[in-house]
């Protein structure tokens, strides 16, 4: 989330194409308490997704291949 923070309030400090235009949103225009506020309600979305039940099930069959003891050689 802080990188998306960071994306948010200045674009450019994050990431530089010469097409940029999205300005960035400071304090006055987007308060933290609203921005916090606004990141809480995405990450409640995306957790009701089908997009993150596929994210949590590649997770963890990475996370059953680590364990795997042949998954080094």
């Amino acid at each position: 989330l802080e990188y998306l923070k960071k994306l948010i309030r200045s674009p450019k400090s994050v990431r530089h194409w010469p097409q940029s235009k999205m300005p960035g949103f400071n304090k006055v225009v987007l308060s933290d308490q609203d921005l916090d506020k606004r990141l809480s309600y995405l990450r409640h979305m995306f957790r009701k997704s089908d997009h993150s039940a596929r994210l949590t099930q590649k997770t963890n069959a990475l996370a059953a291949n680590t364990r795997s003891p042949g998954f080094l050689n």
